[in-house]
């Protein structure tokens, strides 16, 4: 928690309010007494009474935030206040008499000024001390919640890194065993495979531990993807990119249409001996991107269908899209007619920030 620092100015701002509200009941009382009152006294008796617990206020605030009740450690507290409830009212009182002496006409000795008006500094003491601690509280429940938030940012993140390093395995192990496979058929396939493989994981490391960015990195990293596919399946695969020219600088997250357009090959196209054909598709909708992944496959039966849903790479996309969207998403699956799988996504629209040119400033 930050630390307590008191505001003079606040302080004299705040005496020379309740002075003034003070100067014009008592004006206001003299007058319906005796039919006239003395602005001048009425001002000088109240003032000086709030400036001079202006002067007390910074040690008694001092001693609120030093000695602060709390459970099980209320003792000390407790009796230190009220002695400085005392010591505070016996000062106050001396330095109105000594001010009144000085320069009004007396009002008496300090202890009939204690008798008749200790009750009410005793009550500005425990305010004041009241309103230390409602300032450490509230700063204490505001650097929780925000130690809070940060803990619950860093556990999200902390799992979507979590989800990419398990995605990236899936991925690569997937294309080694293409490439394995393809090694007994071809063997300058595989090489052209491994290469392509080489460029798309240089492109996934220099993603760094980013979390989102813009569609047209994504379909950078889809075609490097696609282009290691596409020599596997040779004329077998087609694929179709139909995206809105306003969405490529929309935040997506980060290799979030390579599962996606892996399963439609997996379960649309590598089971087709004729060609078959995968489409992607990007739009915006209002404040929403929407994004799908359609293939042209024979479609998969109930039972398919259901382990299709629970895949790792799918349940990898659900989990990535609730932390970084929470109910702001959907993800669907349709199939019609028992034919071809089309997966739907829909998340908030959002664009990176431009980027600042040089000389400008951020």
């Amino acid at each position: 928690m930050p630390p307590f620092r008191v505001s003079l100015k606040l302080i004299l701002l705040g005496s020379t309010a309740f002075g003034l509200l003070a100067a014009t009941i008592t004006a206001g009382m003299t007058y319906v007494e005796s039919g006239s009152f003395d602005v001048y006294y009425a001002l000088l008796g109240n003032l000086s009474y709030w400036y001079e617990w202006a002067a007390l206020a910074p040690s008694v605030l001092y001693l609120g935030g030093r000695y602060q009740f709390a459970r099980g450690a209320w003792r000390t507290p407790l009796a230190v206040h009220v002695a400085g409830g005392f010591a505070y009212t016996i000062a106050h009182m001396s330095l109105m008499v000594l001010f009144h002496y000085l320069l009004m006409e007396p009002t008496g000795n300090l202890l009939y000024s204690v008798l008749r008006t200790g009750d009410w500094d005793m009550m500005i003491y425990w305010s004041l001390v009241g309103l230390r601690h409602a300032v450490d509280y509230y700063g204490e429940a505001q650097q929780r919640a925000l130690t809070e938030s940060h803990l619950q940012t860093s556990l999200v993140e902390a799992r979507l890194d979590a989800l990419r390093h398990q995605l990236q395995p899936h991925f690569l192990f997937n294309t080694l065993h293409a490439i394995s496979t393809l090694m007994h058929k071809d063997v300058d396939a595989a090489d052209k495979m491994l290469v392509r493989l080489s460029d798309l994981l240089r492109l996934t490391m220099g993603a760094g531990a980013v979390q989102e960015f813009a569609l047209k990195k994504e379909l950078e990293f889809l075609e490097k993807y696609l282009a290691i596919e596409q020599v596997r399946f040779g004329d077998r695969l087609r694929v179709e990119l139909d995206v809105e020219p306003e969405t490529l600088d929309a935040r997506v997250p980060y290799l979030i249409l390579q599962p996606l357009v892996e399963n439609a090959i997996r379960h649309g196209i590598a089971s087709r001996v004729e060609q078959g054909r995968i489409r992607v598709h990007a739009q915006r909708d209002g404040d929403t991107l929407q994004l799908t992944v359609e293939d042209n496959g024979r479609g998969l039966t109930a039972q398919a269908l259901a382990a299709f849903r629970q895949g790792i790479g799918l349940n990898n996309t659900r989990a990535r899209l609730r932390h970084l969207y929470g109910n702001a998403h959907h993800l669907s699956f349709r199939q019609v007619n028992g034919e071809g799988l089309t997966v739907a996504m829909t998340i908030p629209w959002r664009t990176l920030p431009e980027p600042v040119q040089e000389g400008e400033t951020a």
